[in-house]
């Protein structure tokens, strides 16, 4: 049997309904006992491959066959075994830091833009939730809409883009530290 060791915060912050509408919730991963660990991991790696076959009906509005539907779940639990990891739309790069640093900036802009108010009255169904909110916030600032991937390379490039980088790159070291740490103890 498998035993899986994810490098974890201490805390993470849960969003409370859509745009965290409620708050927020703080979760200490370490008072999690290990049947609750596992029940989250199982219920998650469930929703990811039924997320993946949600969709039954092609570009025209047809109805896919079971063969068909069946083949998404396979696919998503492919792209897992390979590592490729999509988030609304866009794929999350395969170099850790990168990927941190990614997630870091989405934060950091969904925090912006949910201050700004632009994160309210997002039309059921948005697909790229926060591409929405960031066009809406330059569309009110007379700037041309852009793409996911064109914000983050400004994001970067951008007056914070240095200091998300580093903090991502402090995370994921302490992540691998911990990681290290937990092979000694094992």
């Amino acid at each position: 049997m498998p035993t899986i060791t994810i490098a974890l915060n201490d805390t993470i912050t849960i969003p409370l309904g859509r745009n965290s509408v409620y708050g927020t919730l703080d979760i200490d991963v370490a008072r999690l006992p290990s049947t609750a660990r596992e029940y989250v991991f199982l219920y998650g790696l469930k929703q990811v491959i039924n997320d993946a076959m949600a969709t039954k009906t092609d570009k025209d509005g047809k109805a896919l066959g079971n063969d068909t539907i069946a083949e998404k779940a396979r696919n998503k639990r492919d792209a897992l075994y390979d590592g490729t990891i999509r988030m609304r739309s866009e794929s999350v790069a395969a170099d850790a830091y990168e990927a941190e640093a990614i997630r870091e900036a989405k934060r950091f802009t969904i925090a912006f833009l949910t201050k700004k108010g632009y994160m309210k009255d997002i039309p059921p169904k948005t697909e790229n939730r926060i591409l929405y909110a960031i066009n809406r916030y330059l569309v009110s600032q007379g700037k041309p809409e852009t793409t996911e991937a064109d914000y983050l390379a400004t994001f970067f490039a951008g007056p914070n883009g240095e200091a998300v980088r580093e903090r991502a790159r402090k995370i994921v070291d302490e992540r691998r530290e911990l990681a290290a740490d937990m092979d000694e103890l094992v």
